[in-house]
């Protein structure tokens, strides 16, 4: 019996830039249209942000695109079955 897996959206864009924490912070504190024209992302784009510790008070930020108008993709088409 195949087993259906949840739907995914398409991931469009992932970017990871290093900045210290003060940025990180103020960039967290953005709408999302700042956050859009802060890293040149497209204007469907709907960016999700989150930080790891760095070296000496940064933070690698990691900058996620999903576009809410994407198709969603079903897991199950994701895999090959024989």
């Amino acid at each position: 019996m195949m087993r259906t897996l949840p739907a995914v959206k398409i991931l469009l864009l992932a970017l990871i830039v290093e900045m210290s924490v003060t940025e990180f912070l103020s960039v967290q504190d953005l709408s999302d249209r700042r956050r859009r024209e802060r890293f040149a992302l497209p204007h469907a784009c709907k960016p999700s942000i989150t930080a790891a510790r760095a070296v000496r008070g940064r933070v690698h930020v990691v900058v996620t695109c999903l576009d809410p108008e994407a198709d969603e993709i079903r897991g199950d088409l994701l895999r090959k079955e024989h």
